[in-house]
């Protein structure tokens, strides 16, 4: 995995994980596929059936 590659999944997961989008979306945004999506985001301790309330804050994109 290249660096853009790395830096686009941890944007996705650290999305997801916020609840910003939707797993699905965060697949499609990581360019990756839901299944390996998923695998990623055990990579980064967060587990796949992730509970979150909906987003009200702004995107921070530093």
């Amino acid at each position: 995995m290249n660096t853009q590659t790395s830096k686009t999944v941890k944007a996705a997961v650290m999305w997801y994980e916020k609840g910003m989008v939707s797993q699905e979306k965060a697949a499609e945004i990581a360019g990756l596929c839901r299944e390996d999506f998923i695998m990623a985001l055990t990579q980064f301790d967060i587990s796949p059936s992730f509970v979150h309330q909906p987003f009200s804050g702004k995107l921070d994109y530093s």
